[in-house]
């Protein structure tokens, strides 16, 4: 009776020892993944902010400011 209680003893604990090593290892990993997944979500918010702003076309104010100049400054 004694021996299957001591191996009893041994498997829980070599069972509980190899979960609190990958515990330890996941932390660092997830948070890593924590920070990489909230960079995409804040990229994909841009993006479909982006996506529901109207579409305009923009000229410089410096471009019509040369195409209204008729003469030049130096004299």
């Amino acid at each position: 009776m004694m021996p299957e209680l001591h191996q009893v003893g041994v498997g829980l604990f070599i069972l509980f020892s190899t979960i609190s090593l990958l515990l330890v290892v996941a932390k660092p990993v997830a948070k890593e993944f924590e920070i990489t997944i909230l960079e995409w979500i804040r990229a994909f918010k841009r993006i479909q902010a982006e996506w529901h702003k109207p579409l305009s076309i923009e000229s410089p104010s410096g471009q019509r400011r040369l195409l209204k100049r008729t003469h030049s400054k130096r004299k």
